[in-house]
């Protein structure tokens, strides 16, 4: 297990300039923070530190990022992060020794048992390889974690499969990952999902990259957060994104789906952010969220 220096590999600096990152979250729309990863240049200029509920980002004291066995080479963080902070994120390639993973470890208590179906869990990530993923969150020796893939099929984990809560761009854009702690229960094998303990000790965030020597990922804002003022989630509307994979259509930064014909039919619609399209001619549709369309291939 190797531990990553926090300071060195998030906060290295090399782009300047007035640049805003797709994801960017709105802080004005929520509070009773539970921070995992993020900036302190975003934290201090967005939040309060009275709607900080618990603080478990790094510090190399109590709170550590491990990679494990050395099945990451962390890169320089380069250009804006999420929130349009330069060089403030984390970056990863997955090296060859045949697995890859790591963790965000608390030995101190994470206090992170106020997190409840009323909160939302936030992450931003992107990358230019097609590798799935997964996100390994909540308390596994209480049996209350939630294992998912991101990607475009489930990931399979030495014969465990994972199954896909949503996919990313892999343009190497930023991508808002956003999704309620009510959803999350679906995703563990005990049906639970939370940090019922408040003195839980061990990963409170885990990832894993499977084994392709060289596949990327970048990650940022790592959170849970309560929305206020009746806010849906945080994600900025202006930064919706709707992008159709091999079997579904999805939208990242905003919810309420509706794919329509090019004859203006509506064909399929949801309240969430994903949809399926196993059983849609192949062909080219409409796919709106909110007032964003874009025209998606079925293949």
């Amino acid at each position: 297990m190797k531990k990553i220096t926090f300071l060195t590999v998030a906060l290295a600096t090399l782009f300047v300039g007035n640049v805003f990152a797709q994801a960017e979250f709105d802080f004005s729309k929520a509070t009773n923070y539970h921070l995992i990863y993020l900036d302190e240049e975003t934290a201090a200029a967005n939040i309060n530190a009275a709607d900080i509920t618990s603080d478990c980002r790094p510090d190399d004291t109590t709170r550590f990022l491990y990679v494990w066995e050395n099945t990451y080479t962390g890169q320089t963080a380069m250009g804006p992060n999420s929130n349009g902070v330069p060089g403030a994120y984390l970056s990863f390639t997955v090296n060859n020794v045949g697995w890859s993973g790591f963790g965000f470890v608390n030995t101190a208590g994470c206090k992170f048992n106020a997190i409840d179906d009323s909160y939302r869990f936030h992450i931003a990530m992107k990358s230019i390889s097609n590798d799935s993923h997964v996100i390994i969150i909540g308390d596994e020796d209480a049996g209350e974690v939630a294992k998912m893939t991101i990607g475009a099929t489930p990931f399979n984990d030495g014969g465990k499969i994972y199954e896909v809560l949503t996919d990313i761009s892999r343009d190497g854009e930023w991508n808002a990952i956003d999704v309620s702690c009510a959803d999350l229960h679906a995703y563990s094998a005990t049906g639970k999902f939370g940090y019922s303990n408040p003195d839980f000790t061990g990963n409170i965030f885990s990832f894993l990259s499977g084994a392709r020597e060289g596949a990327d990922i970048d990650l940022d804002a790592i959170f849970f957060y309560k929305p206020v003022d009746g806010a849906v989630k945080g994600v900025k509307n202006a930064n919706v994104n709707i992008f159709s994979t091999n079997r579904t259509i999805q939208v990242l930064g905003g919810e309420g789906l509706a794919v329509y014909s090019i004859t203006g039919k509506l064909v399929k619609e949801t309240k969430g952010t994903i949809v399926g399209t196993e059983n849609l001619p192949a062909g080219i549709y409409l796919a709106k969220c909110g007032a964003k369309v874009v025209k998606v291939v079925v293949k």
